[in-house]
């Protein structure tokens, strides 16, 4: 995956996250985390090194919508999850099946 990604990296697929607004964005949210109260430490730690935080503050940076399969669960202490933090950001997120259907994404047998 890593080579897949670095051969791509100029292809358009991929968003900068060195811009202003989205080092904002992520600094809320670690914000956020770091003093919810609830998560343990190495849920804390977990999500702030994983992808999930910047694609959550990419998103809130440019008014994306968010597409995941987790579900929220405010309760959580061992997960930090992506529709809990969408939620607290007011941050638009579909789940994979509602976005399949949203884009009419259709599979079938190619012959």
């Amino acid at each position: 995956m890593a080579q897949w990604t670095k051969d791509r990296k100029d292809s358009g697929w991929f968003l900068n996250v060195d811009d202003e607004d989205t080092q904002e964005c992520y600094s809320a949210i670690a914000n956020h985390v770091a003093t919810a109260g609830h998560f343990t430490d190495s849920a804390i730690e977990k999500f702030l090194s994983d992808a999930d935080s910047w694609l959550i503050a990419k998103a809130n940076a440019i008014g994306a919508t968010v597409v995941t399969h987790e579900l929220p669960n405010p309760q959580s202490k061992k997960r930090v999850l992506i529709p809990d933090i969408c939620n607290a950001f007011s941050i638009n997120y579909l789940n994979t099946f509602d976005a399949l259907r949203e884009f009419s994404t259709k599979f079938g047998w190619m012959k």
